[in-house]
Protein backbone atom coordinates (compact mmCIF):
# COMPACT_ATOMS: atom_id res chain seq x y z
CA UNK A 1 0.00 0.00 0.00
CA UNK A 2 3.11 2.37 -0.17
CA UNK A 3 1.85 3.51 -3.41
CA UNK A 4 -0.99 4.97 -2.14
CA UNK A 5 0.59 6.61 0.59
CA UNK A 6 3.18 7.89 -1.60
CA UNK A 7 0.61 9.68 -3.46
CA UNK A 8 -2.05 11.21 -0.48
CA UNK A 9 -4.16 13.33 -4.10
CA UNK A 10 -4.51 9.64 -5.13
CA UNK A 11 -5.31 8.19 -2.09
CA UNK A 12 -8.28 10.57 -1.46
CA UNK A 13 -9.64 10.05 -5.16
CA UNK A 14 -9.56 5.51 -4.66
CA UNK A 15 -11.43 6.20 -0.99
CA UNK A 16 -14.15 8.35 -2.62
CA UNK A 17 -14.36 5.85 -5.02
CA UNK A 18 -14.59 2.89 -2.83
CA UNK A 19 -16.85 5.27 -0.39
CA UNK A 20 -19.72 5.62 -3.49
CA UNK A 21 -19.82 1.97 -4.47
CA UNK A 22 -22.63 0.17 -3.90
CA UNK A 23 -23.25 -3.12 -3.20
CA UNK A 24 -26.34 -5.68 -4.08
CA UNK A 25 -26.72 -9.27 -3.59
CA UNK A 26 -28.27 -11.43 -6.12
CA UNK A 27 -28.28 -15.46 -4.68
CA UNK A 28 -29.02 -18.44 -6.52
CA UNK A 29 -29.94 -22.10 -6.04
CA UNK A 30 -28.60 -24.44 -8.91
CA UNK A 31 -30.91 -27.22 -9.10
CA UNK A 32 -29.61 -30.66 -11.04
CA UNK A 33 -31.29 -33.45 -11.91
CA UNK A 34 -29.48 -36.94 -13.19
CA UNK A 35 -30.11 -37.73 -17.12
CA UNK A 36 -32.19 -40.73 -15.99
CA UNK A 37 -34.79 -38.32 -14.67
CA UNK A 38 -37.77 -36.61 -16.70
CA UNK A 39 -38.02 -33.41 -16.23
CA UNK A 40 -41.26 -31.43 -17.74
CA UNK A 41 -39.05 -28.65 -19.04
CA UNK A 42 -36.67 -30.90 -21.43
CA UNK A 43 -39.34 -29.54 -24.31
CA UNK A 44 -37.56 -26.81 -23.88
CA UNK A 45 -34.13 -27.13 -23.65
CA UNK A 46 -33.30 -24.90 -27.05
CA UNK A 47 -34.76 -21.74 -24.52
CA UNK A 48 -33.37 -20.05 -21.72
CA UNK A 49 -36.23 -18.20 -19.49
CA UNK A 50 -36.21 -16.23 -16.59
CA UNK A 51 -39.90 -14.64 -15.48
CA UNK A 52 -41.93 -17.36 -15.56
CA UNK A 53 -44.12 -17.39 -12.55
CA UNK A 54 -47.00 -14.87 -12.30
CA UNK A 55 -47.15 -13.34 -8.67
CA UNK A 56 -48.13 -15.41 -6.45
CA UNK A 57 -47.28 -14.54 -2.43
CA UNK A 58 -46.16 -18.02 -1.90
CA UNK A 59 -43.54 -18.35 -4.94
CA UNK A 60 -40.29 -16.76 -4.15
CA UNK A 61 -38.51 -17.98 -6.86
CA UNK A 62 -39.68 -16.35 -10.19
CA UNK A 63 -36.30 -16.59 -12.43
CA UNK A 64 -35.12 -18.88 -13.77
CA UNK A 65 -32.12 -19.66 -16.33
CA UNK A 66 -32.05 -22.94 -18.25
CA UNK A 67 -28.58 -23.46 -19.06
CA UNK A 68 -28.71 -26.55 -20.86
CA UNK A 69 -27.57 -25.47 -24.24
CA UNK A 70 -24.03 -23.81 -22.58
CA UNK A 71 -23.22 -26.80 -20.22
CA UNK A 72 -22.83 -30.17 -22.22
CA UNK A 73 -26.76 -31.09 -21.89
CA UNK A 74 -26.95 -31.72 -18.54
CA UNK A 75 -30.23 -31.34 -16.76
CA UNK A 76 -29.64 -27.99 -14.80
CA UNK A 77 -31.69 -24.96 -14.11
CA UNK A 78 -30.53 -21.69 -11.76
CA UNK A 79 -33.29 -20.65 -9.40
CA UNK A 80 -32.38 -16.64 -8.90
CA UNK A 81 -33.63 -14.00 -6.02
CA UNK A 82 -32.30 -10.13 -5.49
CA UNK A 83 -32.10 -7.35 -3.55
CA UNK A 84 -33.54 -7.58 0.14
CA UNK A 85 -35.33 -11.24 -0.80
CA UNK A 86 -32.29 -12.24 -1.33
CA UNK A 87 -30.65 -10.76 1.79
CA UNK A 88 -33.72 -12.27 3.91
CA UNK A 89 -33.32 -16.10 2.16
CA UNK A 90 -29.84 -16.36 3.46
CA UNK A 91 -31.32 -17.00 7.15
CA UNK A 92 -33.12 -20.53 5.54
CA UNK A 93 -31.26 -23.31 5.64
CA UNK A 94 -30.60 -25.44 1.93
CA UNK A 95 -33.90 -27.42 2.32
CA UNK A 96 -36.23 -24.99 3.12
CA UNK A 97 -34.63 -23.09 -0.10
CA UNK A 98 -35.01 -25.99 -2.47
CA UNK A 99 -38.41 -26.62 -1.59
CA UNK A 100 -39.37 -22.97 -2.23
CA UNK A 101 -38.04 -23.35 -6.02
CA UNK A 102 -39.37 -26.44 -6.42
CA UNK A 103 -42.50 -25.02 -5.63
CA UNK A 104 -41.91 -22.47 -7.94
CA UNK A 105 -41.12 -24.77 -10.78
CA UNK A 106 -44.36 -26.48 -10.31
CA UNK A 107 -46.24 -23.54 -10.57
CA UNK A 108 -44.76 -23.22 -13.49
CA UNK A 109 -45.30 -26.68 -14.73
CA UNK A 110 -48.52 -27.43 -12.69
CA UNK A 111 -49.74 -30.64 -15.02
CA UNK A 112 -46.21 -31.95 -14.93
CA UNK A 113 -44.31 -34.11 -12.60
CA UNK A 114 -41.27 -32.12 -11.19
CA UNK A 115 -38.76 -34.59 -9.59
CA UNK A 116 -36.47 -33.60 -6.71
CA UNK A 117 -33.11 -32.85 -7.51
CA UNK A 118 -30.59 -35.22 -7.48
CA UNK A 119 -28.04 -32.38 -6.19
CA UNK A 120 -28.62 -28.40 -5.14
CA UNK A 121 -26.09 -25.64 -4.58
CA UNK A 122 -27.23 -22.39 -2.16
CA UNK A 123 -25.41 -19.11 -2.77
CA UNK A 124 -24.83 -16.47 0.30
CA UNK A 125 -23.39 -13.91 -0.98
CA UNK A 126 -24.27 -11.22 1.45
CA UNK A 127 -23.12 -13.33 4.39
CA UNK A 128 -19.72 -14.58 2.93
CA UNK A 129 -17.21 -12.34 5.05
CA UNK A 130 -15.20 -12.24 2.13
CA UNK A 131 -18.12 -10.62 -0.53
CA UNK A 132 -20.56 -8.83 1.56
CA UNK A 133 -22.81 -9.00 -2.09
CA UNK A 134 -22.29 -10.33 -5.08
CA UNK A 135 -22.17 -6.89 -7.93
CA UNK A 136 -22.04 -3.08 -7.85
CA UNK A 137 -25.41 -1.27 -7.73
CA UNK A 138 -25.76 1.43 -10.43
CA UNK A 139 -25.62 4.51 -8.33
CA UNK A 140 -24.92 8.51 -9.42
CA UNK A 141 -21.73 8.82 -10.64
CA UNK A 142 -20.99 4.97 -10.83
CA UNK A 143 -18.91 5.36 -14.28
CA UNK A 144 -16.73 7.90 -13.04
CA UNK A 145 -15.98 6.32 -9.58
CA UNK A 146 -15.94 2.99 -11.45
CA UNK A 147 -12.97 4.75 -13.75
CA UNK A 148 -11.05 6.10 -10.92
CA UNK A 149 -11.26 2.82 -8.91
CA UNK A 150 -9.65 1.20 -12.53
CA UNK A 151 -6.52 3.29 -12.67
CA UNK A 152 -2.95 1.97 -11.54
CA UNK A 153 -1.74 3.76 -8.63
CA UNK A 154 1.86 4.57 -9.98
CA UNK A 155 2.36 1.91 -12.04
CA UNK A 156 2.70 -0.27 -9.37
CA UNK A 157 -0.66 -0.86 -7.73
CA UNK A 158 -3.11 -2.39 -10.50
CA UNK A 159 -7.16 -2.78 -9.97
CA UNK A 160 -9.26 -5.12 -11.93
CA UNK A 161 -13.14 -6.41 -10.93
CA UNK A 162 -16.34 -5.63 -12.65
CA UNK A 163 -16.33 -2.37 -10.14
CA UNK A 164 -13.64 -0.82 -12.09
CA UNK A 165 -15.12 -1.82 -15.66
CA UNK A 166 -16.99 1.67 -16.50
CA UNK A 167 -19.10 0.85 -19.30
CA UNK A 168 -19.45 -3.27 -17.87
CA UNK A 169 -19.81 -2.46 -14.34
CA UNK A 170 -21.41 -4.84 -12.23
CA UNK A 171 -20.87 -7.78 -14.99
CA UNK A 172 -18.77 -10.95 -15.49
CA UNK A 173 -17.75 -9.48 -18.72
CA UNK A 174 -16.32 -6.35 -17.11
CA UNK A 175 -14.60 -8.14 -14.83
CA UNK A 176 -12.82 -10.53 -17.36
CA UNK A 177 -12.11 -7.65 -19.76
CA UNK A 178 -10.76 -5.21 -16.53
CA UNK A 179 -8.53 -8.43 -15.97
CA UNK A 180 -7.07 -8.68 -19.19
CA UNK A 181 -6.54 -4.78 -19.70
CA UNK A 182 -4.69 -5.31 -16.29
CA UNK A 183 -2.43 -8.00 -16.95
CA UNK A 184 -1.79 -6.36 -20.21
CA UNK A 185 -0.53 -3.30 -18.21
CA UNK A 186 1.56 -5.18 -16.29
CA UNK A 187 3.33 -7.66 -19.00
CA UNK A 188 2.86 -5.77 -21.94
CA UNK A 189 0.60 -7.33 -25.01
CA UNK A 190 -1.04 -10.91 -24.39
Amino acid sequence: MEALHSNPNCHRKKKKAINKLQFGVLNKIVLYWGKNLKVPWSKYNKEVWYSLVENDPNVHFREFFNEYLTNGGHQILTAFIGGTKAIEMEDKDDDKLKDEAMLSLKSMFPKSNVPEPTEYKVTRWFNDKNFKGSYTAPTRGLYTHSKELGKSVNERLYFAGEATAGDWYGTTSGAYLTGKKVAQDVYGSL
